[in-house]
């Protein structure tokens, strides 16, 4: 449902094939992305609601991000596979399984790398070009967000241990994936702190 934020009231409503695990606005407010739980991705128009394409996946979907580049979009199936999409093309650029259970997934801004939690500490980053692994940070606890930092850089992870981390990402520095890196910044947060990132200015233990 697109909804007018003055009245309350709904501009209009469309109706997916299933529930909808996620709508994400694209293409500079012009687009949403929707996902629905049995597999299906729409493209809508947010003027009025209308479909510019929607394609059907053979497996259901549990959860969906799209890339600030808006060309990428990954959906995360009942497996727990990872399914990197093009959007323009509709087409599969890159499938991770094997995941234990997909806690949070982030593209980086530039698209060419996503960092995935999946389960009791594990955190990796996937360089998409080649499907590789690229980074592996040495977490202490399950991470259950992520975010890039605008130049995709630097990696920020939040932990269920009530920490916040900053991870320098080394491009083409394959020893530091192998090596389980440290990161530059670990700070762990108090119970009002927890509603509010920020970057720690103590070095890591």
């Amino acid at each position: 449902v697109c909804w007018d934020v003055e009245s309350g009231q709904p501009f209009w409503r469309w109706q997916g094939a299933s529930a909808v695990v996620n709508a994400v606005v694209v293409d500079s407010g012009q687009q949403i992305v929707a996902a629905c739980e049995q597999g299906q991705l729409a493209m809508l128009a947010v003027q009025d609601g209308s479909e510019q394409r929607v394609w059907q996946q053979d497996y259901g979907i549990r959860q969906m991000v799209v890339c600030d580049n808006e060309q990428l979009v990954a959906t995360v199936d009942k497996d727990n596979t990872i399914v990197v999409w093009s959007l323009e093309q509709q087409r599969v650029l890159e499938t991770f399984a094997g995941q234990d259970s997909v806690d949070a997934l982030s593209f980086s801004r530039d698209g060419t790398l996503l960092a995935v939690s999946s389960g009791w500490r594990s955190l990796k980053v996937y360089q998409l070009s080649d499907g590789g692994l690229f980074y592996v940070p040495a977490v202490h606890s399950t991470v259950s967000s992520l975010c890039f930092t605008p130049d995709s850089h630097s990696l920020v992870s939040g932990a269920r241990d009530n920490s916040v981390a900053v991870w320098a990402l080394f491009r083409g520095d394959l020893e530091v994936a192998a090596q389980q890196a440290l990161p530059l910044y670990r700070q762990h947060l108090t119970t009002p702190e927890r509603q509010h990132y920020y970057l720690p200015q103590q070095a890591a233990d």
